[in-house]
């Protein structure tokens, strides 16, 4: 089946991620993880409840060390599946090495970005016509990230990314 198909795909992907996040963080910090394929909306909602928005494709729950992922059967997505992945996989293995203490939303996202995707031309013009509209966003309003529109989230997810490679850049 499709589903199968896909399950194997990323298995094989996360193996690869996961061994990456193990170098970046240490040995120390090994996170077991399960990851669920949603094979409808209703039991993706079943799973994370239904507060996340309709253009999540994933989640992470760090307290279940679980991934959710919609299956490609009835939500596509233009990210790729590596991209995704390693995204929630990020938030799972940034959280476990922080013991869970509270992290703003913009420095988790930014970080599950910085990890997990490529800084494009398509998100350059996104922040320029931002700073060209006036319509950049704090980073405090980020934290409502999960109520933003789609095109909207797309620009706090940028700017967290920016935010989290400024602190590489200059602190290592």
């Amino acid at each position: 089946s499709q589903d199968k198909n896909f399950g194997e795909k990323v298995g094989l992907i996360l193996e690869k991620s996961y061994k990456n996040f193990v170098n970046f963080f240490g040995d120390s910090v090994t996170v077991p993880v399960q990851v669920y394929v949603a094979e409808s909306k209703e039991k993706f909602q079943e799973l994370v409840g239904k507060e996340l928005p309709q253009w999540s494709l994933a989640v992470a729950l760090p307290k279940r060390k679980t991934i959710i992922i919609k299956s490609p059967s009835w939500h596509k997505s233009g990210k790729s599946l590596t991209e995704v992945l390693q995204h929630e996989l990020a938030h799972l293995f940034l959280i476990n090495y922080l013991d869970e203490q509270y992290l703003p939303l913009w420095l988790n996202e930014g970080f599950a970005v910085w990890q997990s995707e490529k800084w494009g031309w398509d998100d350059r013009i996104l922040l320029a016509r931002a700073v060209l509209t006036g319509s950049l966003l704090s980073l405090a309003k980020i934290d409502s990230l999960n109520h933003f529109s789609e095109s909207k989230a797309h620009l706090g997810y940028a700017q967290s990314f920016l935010g989290v490679n400024y602190i590489n850049s200059e602190y290592g």
